[in-house]
């Protein structure tokens, strides 16, 4: 092309495509080819030929110079100048997002670029990471692409996408005329990617991440505090955006403009300005520059500068603002956030995302809807993931802010818990329970021991373990709100833990737990039955007698065929969804298939129905989980002239003390009172308000409004505010005091598939454990207030758990002395490689595997992302042996909640080798310990609970001292409850506030 070579194609744009090029001197360039289409088009023609004009006088230091042109060509061309360095899109998807200060530097030199660019009458127009180089000394801004005059007209020719999806402002969007405010959208779009690991928008197909731009907020919910910068960017008015000036101002006295010069990108031939992963890739890669050369005097009477503040004086690049002195070093990490945000928070909480589908850890839009989980046990039907109950992972996972090396995030102080050892949920004065150990009977069942029936007036926690605003009184409207609607109203059906809780509204089951905090919550008592069952001498006979006069919403008897039909529905595979648990139970090689396909007579034949108030159920083998898995909303009763089949999540028949009133899916369901239910029938149940509201939105920011604007009591959800609301709200002692932060069940780890080399030693598993910082894996998943950390493999609300710790982990960091003696034994003295499966659409997990990765890098352990672009794809991968084989993986990292809060229901999944399948695994670490597997055949044959939670305390040391598993941190969340609320308390079966048991006091 003209006289450069061409080498290879680097690109392509909306406009043209993008080559490496080479001078007949050996000079390298980016040239870049107009397509033919455009070519021939005559105003496109004379408005090329009046840029190239432009950018030729385009001369800021963070753009790439434009060399060579000819617009007149066929095709038309021109030739920039070629940056030796990663594109900033490749830099993040590599290693992560980025920490404030690095946020800061790109940021200036961003600005500067448009600056220079808007001097010569040009709006960029595609301002996205790939079009941002990495140097060592600064970013730089390329591609003409679709750099249009500024006073030019819109490109209108059909099916031209003018920009980038997710970081087109919205007036480009739109079709309407554009001006340098539409490169500061752009712009702000570019830094929440690079601090975040994904576009403020999501991702997904074009329109949907247009839409979401113009008429949606964007998901800043993982930057870094003090980047308020980047929400004002992306104003859907053009004329609320900052200037380019202003934009300058503000990033010079971030960056210390007082006291020196501050440069965008970094000091001349340095490179500590980017995340330090980045800036070795640099290095390695040959782009990285010498070292500084020593800093210049500073002028009379002016501070010294810090060592990294060299600069040296032939800098060719023009300050932000110029002084007497270089400036201020700024720290080589985000210093931690204090234990209270300061009083100069917003008033109001920066825009927050839209989350669509199921909510997960980071970015909600990351996928637009849940993906099918991986087929279970034995072929069983795919479940859907959701929040909160285990058989499913957090792809989430669940939750919100990044970096290690990276993003900081909301920290909240616990005053007994600096280094996040907290065991149990936290008491409502900010203590904590001590942790059971071997010596007790059940030390560590996680809760308040004797203080579950504690009454509170409120304040920071005073939900957890105690009762806020004890109260009978009846009457008024609950009015709840939720980001998402159920993954199914139908009680069988449902995956998701906070839809468990709302259904204990409307449906009754056989068992369920106890209405209280606290560990008396993890009590199974009848709830249809009338007492606990009568069970056999051999563990394998359950009889319940149910309670007499009890009513179906029309009126009519709730009897023991009713909880059969409920229990057969779960065979059916015509209708997918919700755990299954009974099937494996209750087969006993039947093939029964449920009642739509059923011919015979007698249905699953382990259940009988001797009279319309006695269900019996014959276990092939005892089975100590079976009277938790009797909680499950398989047992709630169903008519069988009312089943719908898949129609009947839409109108459950009601057995609670509230019946659907009205349900309009994805916008609201209206819950009002059963008049056929029976309080003597149901010593439960409060059912105290009159009316249960529940709104759902797609938008989790109106979620967190209407919260601190009063016009919802409760999340019904509970997925915790987001990373900026929690801000605000933690920083606020009124608000503050309407907040707790409970365990939500999960454990973020990482798995060591236990027979693949080296991880098949002991030894190299825990070199991985010992070399872990967990302090560092604590940030990346928020922070105290966020996380917890944790020394075992079950978390501090299961039934079982302790403060077993023997490899330090909640000391939180590093053990690197440790880490190399045991590689020294497992015969890798100088370390290892393997391959870690990570999510990509995870910005927490990304964010934690950057973490993990710079903490064994120190002892010679490299990890190597093998990264999922899809959730289905990541979870398919997950549980199949097959594929992580064929793509060498012997890491995964994963977050697992329990279906039910015992040690079998978390750990049995993970270790028990008997569980282990070819697809749809959850033995991830392929655990195969045949004292581990003993303990779990005792503890499921015995009938006695104390010492079945004994057992499973003894499973969770041998598995946490074989290093199967890494355990990252013990999920938290961040929860606003409206002050109008009576008997408030978080349960600590579902890691939830209760809902049944919500009355409603006087408006504060």
């Amino acid at each position: 092309m003209g006289r450069y070579r061409i080498l290879a194609r680097l690109g392509a744009g909306g406009m043209g495509r993008v080559y490496l090029g080479r001078s007949t001197s050996g000079r390298m360039v980016a040239v870049k080819v107009v397509r033919a289409e455009l070519a021939e088009d005559p105003e496109f023609q004379r408005r090329f030929v009046r840029e190239v004009e432009a950018a030729r006088r385009v001369t800021g230091f963070f753009t790439a110079a434009v060399v060579d042109a000819d617009p007149l060509g066929s095709p038309p061309w021109l030739a920039t100048a070629h940056v030796p360095g990663p594109s900033l899109e490749a830099a993040v998807r590599a290693h992560g997002g980025w920490p404030r200060r690095s946020l800061l530097y790109l940021g200036a030199g961003l600005v500067e670029a448009l600056e220079a660019i808007h001097g010569t009458g040009l709006v960029h127009r595609d301002l996205k990471p790939s079009n941002v180089l990495i140097a060592a000394d600064g970013p730089r801004v390329i591609d003409f692409g679709i750099s249009i005059l500024a006073e030019s007209s819109v490109l209108t020719q059909a099916g031209m996408v003018i920009g980038t999806p997710g970081f087109m402002s919205p007036e480009q969007v739109a079709g309407s005329a554009v001006g340098p405010a539409s490169d500061v959208f752009s712009l702000g779009a570019v830094l929440a990617f690079a601090a975040c690991g994904v576009g403020p928008f999501g991702t997904g197909s074009a329109h949907s991440v247009n839409f979401r731009a113009v008429y949606s907020e964007p998901d800043l919910r993982l930057l870094p505090p003090g980047t308020d910068f980047v929400a004002r960017c992306l104003e859907k008015d053009p004329a609320r955006r900052p200037t380019v000036p202003e934009l300058l101002a503000e990033f010079a006295g971030l960056l210390g403009e007082g006291s020196g010069h501050t440069y965008g990108g970094g000091h001349a031939q340095q490179t500590d300005w980017l995340p330090e992963a980045v800036a070795a890739s640099l290095a390695a890669s040959g782009s990285g520059g010498p070292p500084a050369g020593p800093a210049p005097a500073p002028a009379p009477g002016a501070p010294a500068p810090a060592p990294d503040a060299a600069t040296p004086a032939s800098d060719p690049r023009v300050p932000l603002a110029k002084g007497p002195a270089a400036p201020p070093a700024m720290p080589s990490t985000p210093p931690a956030m204090p234990s209270t945000p300061p009083p100069s928070l917003p008033a109001t909480p920066p825009a927050i995302p839209v989350p669509v589908g199921v909510p997960l850890a980071g970015n909600p839009y990351a996928v637009t809807a849940p993906g099918p989980y991986p087929p279970g046990p034995d072929g069983a039907r795919a479940r859907t993931p959701g929040r909160a109950r285990g058989r499913r992972l957090l792809a989430i996972a669940l939750g919100v802010v990044l970096l290690a090396g990276g993003v900081t995030a909301v920290i909240l102080r616990q005053k007994d818990d600096p280094a996040g050892k907290k065991d149990q949920q936290s008491q409502g004065d900010g203590g904590q329970k001590g942790a059971g150990t071997d010596g007790g009977t059940d030390g560590g069942k996680g809760g308040q021991k004797g203080e579950g029936a504690t009454g509170s007036t409120g304040g920071f926690d005073g939900a957890v373990g105690k009762v806020v605003n004890a109260s009978d009184k009846k009457g008024g409207t609950l009015r709840l709100v939720s980001s998402s609607d159920a993954d199914s109203w139908d009680p069988a059906r449902s995956y998701y833990g906070w839809v468990w809780n709302i259904q204990r509204l409307y449906a009754r089951t056989l068992m369920t737990y106890a209405a209280a905090p606290g560990e008396d919550g993890l009590a199974v008592v009848p709830d249809l039955a009338a007492a606990p069952p009568e069970v056999s001498a051999d563990g394998r006979t359950y009889t319940f007698r149910l309670r007499p006069g009890m009513k179906f919403e029309d009126g009519t008897p709730i009897t023991a065929a009713d909880v059969k039909y409920g229990v057969e529905r779960v065979f059916s595979t015509d209708v997918a969804g919700g755990p299954t648990y009974l099937v494996d139970v209750l087969d006993q090689k039947q093939g029964y298939r449920g009642p739509y396909k059923d011919t015979g007579t007698s249905g699953l034949r382990s259940v009988e129905t001797p009279d319309d108030l006695t269900i019996v159920f014959r276990l092939a083998e005892a089975d100590s989980r079976f009277p938790y898995l009797l909680t499950m909303g398989a047992t709630a009763p169903v008519p069988r002239r009312h089943d719908t089949a898949a129609r009947y999540g839409t109108r459950p028949m009601a057995s609670g003390p509230y019946r659907f009133s009205s349900y309009q899916p994805d916008r609201s369901l209206v819950l009002v009172r059963n008049e056929h239910w029976d309080r003597a029938t149901d010593p439960l149940r409060k059912a105290l308000p009159d009316r249960v509201e529940l709104t759902i939105t797609t938008d989790q920011d109106k979620v967190d409004q209407q919260l601190l604007a009063g016009t919802a009591d409760l999340d019904a959800s509970q997925l915790g505010l987001t990373q900026a609301t929690a801000a605000r709200v933690l920083g606020d002692p009124k608000l503050k005091a309407q907040v707790d932060n409970p365990y939500s069940g999960y454990i973020r780890m990482a798995a060591m598939i236990s027979d693949v080399a080296p991880f098949d030693d002991l030894d190299c598993r825990k070199a991985v454990v010992y070399a872990a910082g967990t302090e560092a894996l604590r940030t990346a998943r928020g922070g105290p207030a966020f996380a917890s950390l944790q020394g075992s493999m079950l978390p501090p609300t299961v039934r079982g758990a302790d403060s077993y710790d023997p490899f330090g982990l909640t000391g939180g960091k590093p053990r690197k002395e440790e880490a190399e003696r045991a590689l020294r034994a497992c015969g890798k003295p100088g370390g290892f490689t393997t391959k870690v499966a990570l999510n990509s659409n995870n910005p927490k997990d990304s964010a934690a595997f950057t973490a993990l990765q710079n903490d064994l890098k120190a002892v010679g352990i490299r990890l190597e992302a093998v990264r999922f672009d899809s959730v289905p794809a990541y979870y398919a991968a997950l549980g199949s042996p097959k594929i992580q084989r064929e793509k060498g993986i012997g890491m995964l990292m994963l977050g697992w909640g329990a279906d039910f809060p015992t040690g079998a229901g978390f750990l049995q999944p993970l270790a028990d080798s008997a569980l282990t399948r070819t697809e749809g695994n959850s033995n991830y670490a392929r655990v195969k310990d045949p004292a581990i597997d003993e303990l779990f055949r005792k503890a499921s044959a015995e009938t006695d609970d104390a010492e079945a939670n004994r057992i499973h305390r003894q499973i969770n040391h041998r598995l946490t001292d074989g290093a199967h598993y890494l355990p990252l941190t013990a999920e938290k969340t961040v929860n606003y409850r409206h002050p109008r609320l009576t008997n408030v308390y978080v349960h600590e079966a579902f890691n939830l506030v209760d809902v049944q048991a919500l009355g409603l006091g006087e408006e504060p």
